[in-house]
């Protein structure tokens, strides 16, 4: 143990940071290229990919082992204390659940070593992890697995499989034999105490297993020099038969995107077939539903007619009592129209008139007739404004013309209610379908309102 003082005390300290600070000023005034020096400077994308094909070339056990110490500090910044203080309980495999289509599964090593974070306060515990690479030469967590092969099975290796028997032996594990992982954790699973750290480690070998054999077929014949291939394992029929299907299937390059919408597409197809039906039974049963409920507003429209003092549908608008004859032809003057009305006497005055404005928005006439006598949430309707309140609760002449023109569909749907003994929407669902043959607006319509009415009554005239 050294008991002498550090050679570097206070006044170099301080002389260092002097220095420090000058050289940022200087630079700062000199206009120094700030970018020199930085993340930029270092190896490129290319110089990465040389690297690790000259480390597989060679294939030995230090060159793969240089391999995994660049690939760990390419991948997640780790420092050389770190590495370095790594044993085989930091290391264990995790499914990540939602990266794509296929199972993915990372490499994630477990840090024991101490780190100032940014808020300046010391942290442990921190992890790093790796996932399988699209070029194998390039594979962070293949480059591990190899190198354990080669440091516990490969030709002259002087290291031993680490012993399970004391839970104790996992915080020094140094190596594991591939052939006893599944013997070892089913030995270690079935202890009354299980050892989690051996657990995680042995499955993160399985893991590795799989890894390496998948590279190790796309990387022999990219390599065959190398000494990594001296393994058994690796000239055994069973690898040979493995490679072939490998690079079989690696030909055909199939997206596993498309290969997991292939396997999910007959259950797509049945759940559109089954939600389909249930809406096309939904809908039917909505449209059942809508029927009735038009069914039972035009009686309610019939009761509403007769209500009070039994006065025909419509009187309060339409003059004479045979509404059958009465129909009013296209050139009838307005004046003429307003006077036909008989007003109906208000024994109680209203406070306020209400204005309102008729829909131009219509396209039917059974819209127009609900508009008429429909009352709605909020809103009377335009016969009860026009019993109450005569012309006041329109505003302006504009809206008077376009009143009677509307009246004119009023008197026709009447008219044709009468001559039927249907409802007055039955009446207008038929000179909608009158229009829809004739290919009529419903401006057009109320044009040819006279004709419309004598064809549609017809049939009820002749049967009298």
């Amino acid at each position: 143990m050294n008991n002498h003082p550090h050679p570097r005390g206070d006044s170099l300290k301080d002389f260092i940071k002097l220095h420090k600070g000058q050289e940022v000023n200087r630079k700062e005034v000199e206009f120094i290229d700030r970018k020199t020096c930085r993340m930029e400077d270092g190896y490129t994308d290319e110089q990465l990919t040389e690297l690790c094909v000259a480390w597989l070339t060679c294939g030995s056990q230090f060159s793969i082992r240089t391999l995994v110490n660049f690939m760990l500090d390419h991948s997640s910044l780790a420092r050389g204390d770190f590495k370095r203080s790594l044993q085989y309980a930091d290391m264990f495999a995790t499914l990540l659940p939602g990266e794509g289509a296929t199972e993915c599964c990372a490499l994630v090593v477990a840090s024991r070593v101490s780190k100032m974070n940014k808020t300046g306060q010391v942290q442990y515990n921190a992890a790093i992890a790796a996932i399988r690479s699209r070029d194998p030469a390039r594979c962070t967590v293949g480059a591990v697995g190899l190198y354990l092969i080669l440091k516990w099975q490969g030709e002259g290796t002087s290291y031993p499989f680490p012993s399970f028997k004391s839970p104790r032996d996992c915080e020094s594990l140094q190596q594991a034999i591939f052939p006893e992982v599944n013997s070892l954790l089913l030995e270690v699973r079935s202890r009354d105490t299980p050892d989690r750290a051996a657990i995680a480690f042995l499955e993160l070998l399985q893991f590795l297993r799989v890894v390496v054999l998948q590279d190790a077929a796309m990387l022999t014949d990219r390599f065959p020099g190398s000494s990594a291939w001296i393994h058994p394992v690796f000239a055994s029929p069973e690898f040979i038969d493995f490679k072939v299907r490998v690079m079989a299937s690696e030909k055909v390059t199939l997206d596993p995107t498309e290969t997991k919408l292939r396997e999910v597409l007959p259950d797509l197809a049945r759940l559109i077939q089954t939600s389909f039906a249930r809406v096309s039974v939904q809908l039917g049963a909505m449209t059942s539903t809508i029927g009735a409920l038009e069914q039972r507003m035009s009686t309610m429209e019939l009761q509403m007619s007769c209500y009070g003092n039994a006065t025909p549908l419509f009187a309060e608008i339409l003059p004479g009592d045979n509404l059958q004859a009465e129909v009013l032809p296209v050139d009838v003057p307005a004046a003429q129209e307003d006077r036909a009305v008989a007003p109906t006497p208000m024994h109680t005055p209203a406070p306020a008139t209400p204005q309102y404005t008729l829909n131009r928005q219509l396209t039917t006439v059974k819209a127009v007739w609900r508009e008429f006598s429909t009352v709605l949430p909020g809103q009377p309707s335009v016969r009860h404004f026009e019993n109450t309140y005569k012309s006041k609760w329109r505003v302006g002449e504009a809206e008077n013309q376009f009143f009677r023109k509307r009246k004119e569909l009023y008197r026709a749907v009447a008219c044709i209610a009468t001559a039927r003994h249907i409802l007055p929407l039955g009446a207008a669902k038929l000179l909608d379908e009158y229009a829809e043959a004739e290919d009529l607006a419903l401006d057009q319509l109320r044009i040819q309102i006279t004709t419309a009415t004598e064809r549609l009554c017809l049939p009820t005239e002749e049967s009298e």
